[in-house]
């Protein structure tokens, strides 16, 4: 696989990046399965990035410089490729769990005190052989999904929906609907623990509104 030129990768979706399609589309697999957003810090990068990082790490290894992450130049990197991912959720064994029945392991492993210790893991890259979802499409491709209605702490009943572009909302009776992404997503815990029952104060909105016209544009195909 080649380095992968930035216009040829897609959005994964909620402002985390590029990936390859295929691999993109996996990761919106993850998502629905996770029952929320699955974190991203790093998706796609550029050759540029990758290189410069590697000269980094080098100096490093020379001594030459400060420490520096590991590192492989962009012909070598599969974050270039568009199919890999560093994620703080590779902390929770329980998401992990989840990425591996997709296709997504962890790879930096190094031989230290006679044994093979993973070293990055945050670092995720997908073998679409052993993705057991493969053949399941683009959650994406269907347009938006909505999700039963639920009601807060006083009764007041709220839809999960999701557009084609992976932006995340809760709509409330009023039909609008408040956008969650990037940051304000990760800081609300979880937008499908809201939508099963969570208490819908802690969530932290931010974003356009989207009018009742426009919703209902996103639930047509």
């Amino acid at each position: 696989m080649s380095v992968l030129a930035f216009e040829d990768a897609v959005e994964i979706g909620a402002n985390r990046g590029r990936l390859a399609a295929d691999h993109a589309a996996s990761i919106r697999r993850v998502d629905r399965d996770l029952g929320r957003l699955l974190d991203i810090n790093e998706a796609w990068r550029s050759p540029e990035t990758a290189d410069d990082n590697y000269r980094r790490y080098q100096e490093y290894l020379a001594g030459t410089g400060p420490w520096a992450p590991i590192a492989l130049p962009a012909d070598e990197s599969v974050h270039c490729k568009g199919g890999a991912v560093d994620s703080d959720d590779g902390y929770n064994p329980d998401v992990v769990r989840i990425l591996n029945d997709h296709g997504w392991y962890h790879t930096v492993y190094r031989w230290i005190g006679g044994k093979r210790v993973l070293v990055e893991q945050w670092h995720f890259e997908r073998f679409p052989a052993r993705d057991n979802h493969r053949h399941e499409g683009d959650p994406a491709s269907v347009g938006a999904t909505t999700f039963d209605p639920e009601e807060d702490e006083m009764g007041t009943k709220y839809v999960q929906v999701k557009d084609d572009r992976g932006n995340f909302a809760m709509v409330g009776p009023d039909g609008v609907g408040r956008i969650l992404t990037g940051a304000a997503l990760r800081g609300a815990q979880k937008i499908a623990t809201v939508a099963n029952g969570g208490s819908l104060p802690e969530v932290q909105l931010s974003g356009e509104e989207w009018d009742a016209a426009t919703l209902e544009a996103f639930g047509k195909e």
